[in-house]
């Protein structure tokens, strides 16, 4: 790695730890990015799930962050880039980083420009102290339709994606619909389908609101849908 690689990857792994750091007397009004680091969106999801998105100084142009928010609290924190290739993540019992080389990275501009991209590359979990590495393979596609939600224009689009173990069996595979905005160069979850243990799970966390800075609701922690059987909560 060059000196330059390191001081990011160090950078990286310091935020990506205080993004999911207990927080302060302050946070029970909303979520606050650490220093150095500006929101730039808030995402309200069906299946009772919020999502702040905010960008750091010390990181490469490009990058995003985001920490995801449950009832509980904090579920889950990623890095992604501008091609909205999966760098890194954390959550509970996990702290998984892109391994190198990449054999296909994703590609939102060829998705844009040719309607399919295909990705295939490494991710390795440190969270156990032994690194664990797993194989990630799949491919997004725009099917040509568009839609509006709460003002803000979306492609949809299909996917599938399968995870491997070190020895290629699979561990887990997912399929289903997703949104993805030329806006934000950034992909929202639909409805999936999830195939993992012998179970088959579906899930829908599609967007219901999108919030940005100066509006009601930005970077709060509180998700608002899917939580009660009223889901009326526009809080």
């Amino acid at each position: 790695m060059t000196d330059h690689q390191i001081r990011t990857a160090l950078a990286a792994a310091t935020i990506g730890a205080a993004m999911l750091a207990p927080a302060g007397p302050a946070a029970a009004q909303g979520f606050e990015p650490p220093e150095g680091c500006t929101g730039f969106l808030t995402v309200q999801m069906k299946g009772c799930i919020v999502s702040n998105h905010f960008t750091c100084e010390a990181d490469p142009e490009g990058w995003k962050r985001h920490v995801t928010f449950r009832e509980g609290g904090a579920a889950g924190a990623s890095v992604v880039d501008d091609e909205y290739q999966w760098l890194e993540s954390y959550g509970t019992g996990r702290s998984e980083k892109l391994g190198l080389p990449i054999e296909d990275p994703a590609s939102l501009t060829e998705l844009f420009e040719t309607g399919e991209d295909g990705y295939d590359f490494t991710v390795i979990d440190t969270a156990t102290g032994e690194p664990v590495s797993s194989r990630i393979v799949g491919v997004d596609r725009l099917d040509g339709s568009e839609v509006e939600i709460d003002g803000e224009p979306l492609k949809r689009t299909i996917f599938a994606m399968r995870k491997l173990d070190e020895a290629g069996e699979e561990e887990m595979s997912v399929t289903g619909g997703q949104y993805v905005s030329e806006r934000f160069r950034l992909f929202f979850a639909g409805t999936e389908t999830i195939d993992v243990d012998g179970r088959t799970i579906e899930v829908d966390n599609t967007p219901v609101r999108f919030i940005e800075p100066g509006e009601p609701g930005f970077f709060d922690m509180r998700p608002s849908f899917g939580c009660n059987v009223s889901d009326a909560a526009f809080r």
